[in-house]
């Protein structure tokens, strides 16, 4: 074969890009070069031997000023017309614009003049990866302005960050307030809701929800923080720090563990335990299992089956107490019930002793006494109401 003839004549009529172009990732840190492969062929055939290459980078198809020097390879293989080259025009080279590739070749390598290979190839997609890492880097950045420069979208559409291909958080937009979804993908936040957060937890079958405006949940599985009806505001701020299946159905209500929790009153809370009710308005529960506190500003600490029925009724602990007069107590022990107004019984349950009060003053989760007059009598009795019409309190004798 005349190669000389062959490529002077301008038989070499097209060069087939296959690959066009890949990122070489290989090595750390990331540089600036690219991947370039393609096929010679002669005459109709794949070219079979060593060709010298120029390469030039233009911002337009025809003519124009080369983008820096062109970049020269010699004695460059190919093997049934294929070959594989690394190209490298420097940081500067890819900032958005469009960009093609001139190209010219002589072969075999190091004889005769080069031909150039007509037309231009553009180059897309994947090098101008290069344009978003060599303003952004994967290392740190300096010199950003804020407000100028962030990562994110500039349209009205959510933004996902995925890792091996699963969602694990989700920004969504609001002009209210955005929406910030961590977790497992299943995760949600009721359209139209704005202000919530997930922060993460939750699984197949057992997702975390906010229904609410500014409804949030820390972690744990199956948890909820609104009420879920249609009203998107009717139950806002309602917090579940964690825990599997718990609610927070009300306004400011707040569940911070545990399982099977449920506060619905507004600004009742329950710090743990297992299947607690608060839904009393500013009713509160520390724990245990099956408490009840449903009057308003009621409290339980803990135990088991309690319940605090009535406004200002608070329980200390113990198991099947129940405290159903207004402002009343019971302390702990089994099976005690505080049904007067101001009555409180403690532990153990029994021997008490009475004193007679000019004052008593209602307290978040029960009374303060001031200024004791007289001690009555010690006494046998389970509860107390008003006696010769002032107020009394029991305390342990």
């Amino acid at each position: 074969m005349n190669t000389k003839r062959l490529i002077k004549s301008g038989v070499l009529a097209v060069l087939f890009l296959t690959l066009a172009v890949s990122l070489a990732f290989a090595q750390a840190p990331l540089g600036t070069a690219f991947t370039y492969q393609g096929q010679l062929k002669s005459e109709g055939q794949p070219y079979t031997g060593t060709c010298d290459f120029q390469f030039g980078l233009y911002d337009v198809p025809t003519e124009g000023t080369s983008l820096g020097d062109p970049i020269v390879l010699t004695e460059v293989p190919l093997n049934e017309g294929y070959f594989t080259v690394q190209l490298d025009f420097g940081a500067g080279a890819f900032m958005g614009e469009a960009r093609y590739l001139d190209i010219s070749v002589r072969c075999p390598a190091g004889t005769g003049d080069y031909t150039l290979l007509e037309p231009r190839q553009e180059l897309t997609a994947t090098p101008y990866a290069l344009y978003a890492i060599n303003n952004w880097s994967v290392t740190g950045n300096a010199g950003t302005t804020q407000g100028t420069n962030y990562l994110g979208t500039s349209d009205d559409q959510a933004l996902e960050i995925k890792v091996n291909n699963q969602r694990v958080f989700r920004f969504e937009p609001n002009t209210t307030s955005p929406n910030l979804i961590g977790g497992y993908s299943g995760n949600a936040i009721t359209t139209g809701v704005y202000g919530a957060t997930i922060s993460g937890g939750g699984k197949s079958g057992y997702l975390n929800r906010v229904t609410d405006a500014y409804g949030s949940i820390g972690g744990g599985g199956d948890n909820q923080a609104g009420d879920a009806d249609t009203n998107l505001t009717n139950a806002t701020y309602a917090t579940v720090a964690g825990g599997y299946h718990n609610t927070a159905s009300d306004e400011v209500s707040f569940v911070g563990g545990g399982i099977l929790n449920l506060a619905s009153g507004y600004a009742s809370g329950i710090t743990s335990g297992e299947q607690n009710t608060a839904n009393g308005p500013g009713s509160a529960i520390g724990g245990g299992y099956h408490n009840a506190a449903s009057g308003g500003t009621s409290a339980i600490s803990g135990g088991y089956y309690n319940t605090a029925s009535e406004d200002g009724s608070a329980i200390g602990g113990g198991e099947y107490n129940t405290a159903s007069g207004m402002y009343s107590a019971v302390g702990g022990g089994e099976e005690n019930t505080a049904s007067g107004y101001n009555s409180a019984i403690t532990p153990p349950a029994g021997r008490i002793l009475l004193f007679q009060a000019d004052m008593i003053i209602p307290h978040l989760g029960g009374i303060v006494l001031l200024q004791v007059i007289k001690l009555t009598q010690p006494l046998m009795a389970a509860s107390f109401g008003r006696m010769r019409k002032m107020p009394h309190i029991m305390i342990m004798g």
